[in-house]
This record gives C-alpha cells, sequence and structure tokens, in this order.
C-alpha cells in the first residue's frame, strides 16, 4: 500500500486467543506512524518506538519490523452442542420450478442448497461459477465459502470468503483456483489434494478497500492473455470523505474505485480502464475481448453492457481522480471535459422493462445443444428476476446489438450464469440485501431443454438503414397480420443526475411491412432528420406475431448510426 510518499506491505497473524501479530515490510522515504487501539495488552515492537498507544517507524529503522499485541478475545466461543463437523458429501435432489416463464421446450430445475458443515441452513448465494471438464460446477458463494456440485452431490471447498463473486480455475485438479472477494483477489490452494484448500494467497488488493457496503469487486475472468481482470465499484461513503465528480450519490476516496484493474498470475497489478460506476459482471467473449455490465445512476442513464478495452473511459468521471497529478478541481477530469471522450455501450437495457442492476454476461458456446442461440449473450437482472439474449451486430463499421427476452419469474436476482457441457444453464441468483422481484434471498436454478419444440420464435433483430429485419425460427403464415406490430424508440441521457427518463421518445411510423422470405419479416420506419440522440433504443412489440414474452412479441434494438 502506499501512504504519503511511502510504499509498504502490512501482514496481520491473528488467533483464536487474541494473540496478534502486525508486519510491516517493504522502504520508507519518511516517518510512518500506527495507532494501537485502546484496550490491546503486552504490546511489544521490533524496530521504532512505542509511545502511548503510537508506534512509529524512522527510515533508519530495519523492516520487516513487528508489533506483537494481545487484543481482548470472547470469553466464550458459541458452538452448536452435540453436533460434530462433517465435510461430507451433501445429495442434492433436483425439483421442478413452475414459477419461472421460459419459451416451449424448456423447464427450470430447483437445486437446492446444500447446509454448513454443522448441518445449519445457511445463506447461499452462488455468485461465482467455475465449470471443470468434467462438467462439475465451482460454485463460490457471498458469505457461504466455496462448494463443488459434481455428480448430484455438494462438497465444501473453502469457507472464511466475503462476497466471492467469481471462480477460475488454474489447475484441472482442482489443486488451486483464484476467487475475488471484496478486499482482494485471492489464489486458493490444496496442497494435500483432499478436496479442501489449505492456503489463501492474496494475489492482489492493491486498490482501496473499506467498510463501505457497495465496495463489491467483481471477478476475476482470465483474459485471452492469461492475466487476470476485475472492476472495483465506486462507494456510497459520506460525501466529506468521496469525491462524487458532481453526481448525488456514488464517489470515491481514490485507490481505484470506479476502474477496471489488470492482474498477472505473478500478482503484479496495473490499472486497465476507466469510468466504471456499479460495474456487476465481467466476463471473457469467446472472441478473446473483454465484457462488462455497468448498473443505471449518476452519469449513466440506464443499465448498459459495453465491450471493456485498455485505456478507454466508461462515464463515470469519479474515478479520473486517480490519473497522474489531479486533484477535484482539475479541469481535465470534469465531467463537461470528458463526457464526449466516454465509449459507447454495444447495449442499452431498457430500464425497469429489461433490467434495472444486470448481471455477469455469458455466451452460449453449446453448439446447439441448449437451442438455436449459439453465440448469443445471455445475461440476466437482479432485480426484475430476468434472463435476456442479445445478439451483436456490425453495422457501418461500428457494433450494436438485439436484445430479446428468454425467461422471467426466477426465484430471486440473476446475476452469475455457466452453462455446462451438456447444454444445460446453471443460474445463481441472490436477493443481495435489496430484494429482488422473485421474492426469495438467494436461489440456484438449472435451465434445460424438454422434449417439447421450441415452436415459432424471434431469432434476430439486424438493421440496415431504417429498415429491421425480424427473422423467426420457422416459417411464418403468409397471410400473418402484422397491423398490431408497434416500433418505439427513446434514449437516454447520461449526466450527473440518477439515472435518467426516456428521452426523445416517439411511436414510429412504420412505411412498409414486407417478407422477403418465409422466417423474415422487414420492418421499414420512417425516422425524422436527423434521427435524434444516439445510442438510440428501438422497442417492438405485437400481441399477432410468434411471442417471446407471455404478452406477445417484444425484442429491441440498440442503434449506434
Amino acid at each position: 500500500m502506499k501512504v504519503g510518499d511511502n510504499t509498504f506491505g502490512q501482514t496481520f497473524d491473528i488467533d483464536r486467543s487474541g494473540e496478534t501479530s502486525v508486519t510491516i515490510s517493504g522502504t520508507l522515504t519518511s516517518p510512518l506512524s500506527f495507532t494501537v487501539r485502546e484496550g490491546a495488552q503486552d504490546v511489544k515492537v521490533s524496530a521504532g518506538t512505542l509511545e502511548g498507544n503510537v508506534w512509529t517507524l524512522d527510515v533508519s529503522d530495519t523492516l520487516p519490523a513487528v508489533l506483537t499485541v494481545k487484543l481482548p478475545a470472547a470469553g466464550s466461543v458459541w458452538r452448536p452442542s452435540g453436533v460434530t463437523e462433517s465435510f461430507a458429501p451433501q445429495k442434492v435432489e433436483e425439483t421442478l420450478n413452475s414459477q419461472v416463464q421460459l419459451p416451449p421446450g424448456y423447464k427450470a430445475l430447483d437445486i437446492p442448497p446444500p447446509v454448513d458443515p454443522f448441518g445449519r441452513p445457511q445463506l447461499f448465494e452462488p455468485l461465482g461459477m467455475a465449470i471443470t471438464k468434467d462438467g462439475s460446477a465451482i460454485v463460490s458463494t457471498r458469505s457461504a465459502g466455496v462448494w463443488l456440485l459434481r455428480a448430484g452431490n455438494w462438497t465444501q471447498m473453502a469457507e472464511g470468503l466475503l462476497d466471492a463473486m467469481a471462480v477460475v480455475i488454474e489447475k484441472d485438479d482442482l489443486s488451486q483456483i483464484v476467487v475475488g472477494q471484496k478486499p482482494e483477489v485471492t489464489r486458493l490452494i490444496d496442497h494435500d489434494k483432499d478436496g479442501r484448500f489449505d492456503e489463501y494467497v492474496t494475489l492482489s488488493d492493491d486498490f482501496l478497500h473499506s467498510t463501505d457496503y457497495h465496495e463489491y469487486l467483481h471477478g476475476p475472468t482470465k483474459g485471452a492473455d492469461g492475466n487476470y481482470y476485475f472492476t472495483l465499484n465506486l462507494s456510497n461513503a459520506k460525501e466529506e470523505i468521496s469525491y462524487r465528480a458532481g453526481g448525488k450519490f456514488m464517489g470515491t476516496a481514490g485507490g481505484y474505485r470506479a476502474w477496471a484493474m489488470k492482474v498477472t498470475p505473478d500478482g503484479v497489478t496495473t490499472p486497465f480502464a476507466n469510468g466504471l460506476r456499479s460495474p456487476a459482471g465481467i466476463s471473457t467473449g469467446p472472441d478473446g475481448r473483454l465484457y462488462y455490465t455497468d448498473n443505471q445512476g449518476e452519469f449513466n442513464g440506464t443499465s448498459k453492457l459495453y465491450v471493456l478495452e485498455e485505456g478507454k473511459f466508461y462515464s463515470h468521471p469519479s474515478g479520473l481522480i486517480d490519473l497522474p497529478g489531479m486533484t477535484p478541481e482539475s479541469p481535465e477530469i470534469q465531467w463537461d471535459a470528458v463526457k464526449e471522450t466516454r465509449e459507447q455501450p454495444l447495449a442499452m437495457l431498457a430500464h425497469s422493462i429489461v433490467s434495472n442492476s444486470p448481471g455477469h454476461p455469458v455466451w452460449d458456446t453449446t453448439e446447439g445443444a441448449f437451442g438455436p442461440f449459439s453465440g448469443d449473450i445471455f445475461l440476466g437482472d437482479q432485480t426484475l428476476s430476468t434472463l435476456f439474449r442479445i445478439r451483436p451486430h456490425e453495422v457501418d463499421g461500428v457494433e450494436e446489438s438485439a436484445l430479446i427476452p428468454f425467461g422471467k419469474n426466477f426465484p430471486s436476482g440473476v446475476m452469475r450464469m455457466n452453462f455446462l457441457p451438456n447444454g444445460n444453464l446453471l443460474v445463481g441468483q441472490t436477493g443481495r440485501g435489496w430484494r429482488a422481484a422473485g421474492g426469495k434471498e438467494a436461489a440456484l436454478v438449472m435451465v434445460s431443454r424438454t422434449q417439447e419444440p421450441l415452436g415459432n420464435y424471434l431469432l434476430d433483430v439486424q438493421r440496415e438503414g431504417d429498415v429491421f429485419r425480424l427473422t423467426f425460427s420457422e416459417d411464418l403464415d403468409p397471410s400473418l397480420d402484422t397491423k398490431t406490430l408497434e416500433v418505439k424508440s427513446w434514449t437516454y441521457t447520461d449526466s450527473p443526475n440518477y439515472g435518467s427518463n426516456e428521452v426523445e421518445k416517439r411511436n414510429e411510423t412504420i412505411a412498409n411491412v414486407a417478407q422477403p422470405d418465409s422466417k423474415t419479416l422487414e420492418i421499414s420506419i420512417t425516422s425524422p432528420e436527423p434521427i435524434g440522440q444516439l445510442p438510440r433504443l428501438y422497442q417492438f412489440t405485437s400481441k399477432d406475431l410468434p411471442a417471446t414474452t407471455p404478452s406477445g412479441l417484444e425484442a429491441y434494438y440498440t442503434r449506434l448510426k
């Protein structure tokens, strides 16, 4: 860590009796002082001076230096009576979930959570997932540790982690993984290969972390270059210690909050991209690029899906305070100076309709085992308990995308997903303390195919100029009535305000609907000139066309040019 001109490391070792040691390593260029809490007993130091409860190290002191102290410990610690701790596998009994609404040909199965090693029910929020070569899943949680779901059984692999939001498998025998926690990225090592991790090693904590609840770390994901990437949320700390760049709620006290970070397998950490607000999912796509989602709020009129690139700025200016030489007053980082440099999204997510707080994108790489959606990005929403898919398109040299709903009424908030080798989709969910439309605090659901056919279903929306092409999975009835088809469009404004209303909203004039082939509708609209603020979101609805929701067809398209 860095305080003033001093760069140093700080490690703690605490045992259950309260015996504690603090080791300071590195090189000092100026005196450095630490305050020992009141009530500490038997305080001793190996170097420096101790005056009252202040320990001071000078530049001439030899490091590493160690302070030892005895902290007050609880007189008695509660233990469950008459129960033996057990790490034996726990059998999983899947049950059909009839609440989740999915297209024909799909079903949802509830996967019940394990109890803790003492047999007690636990809050099990499955927020990190990695799939092994044999199709098992390593699942990390916010507070219940890391578990292995294999051959219909749960087995605990690790405990004591805080908000573990992602898992990367480093060794195929599962003796080494990397997880993201709120305060750090951690490597877990199973030395004796008994299925439980013995050593937790800090891979990266080169960023500010406080007690603020909103300081989430999402990731890591492993990049195509072999490095790890993770994102850091802004905090909701008091304004006195938080630079908000003119916004109302979210800000930073420095330390790379609002940044995406890169860390090598050896732990060398560097800033990668900035301008993030509340990124809730980061993934590496099959194309090797990084993708992330950001939540609606200040400087982010609606939630969005982005391609994440090195050195780019993504809208929220608070994190720019970490650039060399910048202060809150620096004109170079004010909103009016940077707003035109922000990156455009791959997809805008219609607020409170499609999404309020999107999670982690995942790609259908099942080559048809999950259905006719190969290459699509599946994405869920934590607040609305929904699932949808995104299909990117290149138009006139820029990337735009179609968005089509896929599922709703999940039992909790959809955050983390992964496809299994058998073509099933594992969906991890949480209420995250803020509740979700599904009503439950947490859930794990498996979405899989049934013998029922999908039927005619909207596969894609593409654009060429003012002509939108809707492609379906089966032949359309030539006499199909398209009079109930409606096209609306609007956009959102990024500003210091919290979110945005639907701006420049209008009902598009449909000039013509044609069927160039048996599975395609071409919808020509008459746009005013100029089109208006871009990017722009188009919504397609009809109660008569093949349905994508229980109420009929619903689809969206993000236009950038």
